[in-house]
C-alpha cells in the first residue's frame, strides 16, 4: 500500500469527495459527491487524544467514536471532523488505515457517486457485553454485529 508523501493533505479530501445527509444505516452518513477511485485517500480521524483512563470515562453513546492507536492512546471521534459520521458497514468500501498513530481513510474499491461512504468498525470483542453493538448496514454478507468477526 502506498502512503502519500504528505498524510497532511488527506485531511481536507473528505470535503472534495463526501457530503453529510442522513443515512439508512443509522442517524447521519457521509456520501461520495462523485466518483472516487480505487485507492482513493478520503480523510483522517481526528479528536481528542485520550489514555485508556480517559476512555474509560467516555459516555457510554459515545464509545463507539473511539479509534485505538496505540496501547494506552485513543482518538475520540466525539470531538473531531466529519469522519465521525463515516458509518459502520459488514461490506465496506473505504479501510482504515493506521499511520504513525493517525488514522486515515482510503477507498477499497471504486465508489460511485451518491454511495455512502463505510469501513468495517471490528469493534474489541470483551467477555462484558454491556451492550450487543447490532449492525444494521443491511449487506448480504452482513454479520449482525459491528464486533470484529469472531476465529474459529
Amino acid at each position: 500500500m502506498q502512503i502519500p508523501k504528505s498524510l497532511d493533505l488527506i485531511q481536507s479530501a473528505l470535503k472534495e469527495y463526501a457530503h453529510l445527509r442522513a443515512s439508512k444505516i443509522h442517524g447521519f452518513g457521509m456520501f461520495a459527491t462523485k466518483a472516487i477511485p480505487k485507492g482513493t485517500w478520503i480523510g483522517e480521524y481526528t479528536g481528542d487524544r485520550l489514555t485508556l483512563k480517559q476512555a474509560l470515562k467516555v459516555p457510554p453513546a459515545d464509545v463507539l467514536l473511539l479509534f485505538a492507536v496505540g496501547r494506552n492512546t485513543y482518538i475520540n471521534g466525539a470531538t473531531n471532523t466529519d469522519t465521525r459520521y463515516i458509518n459502520h458497514s459488514c461490506a465496506p468500501n473505504l479501510q482504515a488505515v493506521q499511520v504513525e498513530r493517525r488514522v486515515f481513510f482510503q477507498a477499497l474499491s471504486d465508489i460511485k457517486a451518491g454511495k455512502e461512504l463505510t469501513f468495517d468498525y471490528q469493534l474489541a470483542n470483551t467477555e462484558d457485553k454491556t451492550d450487543d453493538y447490532t449492525c444494521m448496514c443491511g449487506a448480504s454478507t452482513c454479520r449482525g454485529t459491528m464486533s470484529a468477526p469472531t476465529k474459529g
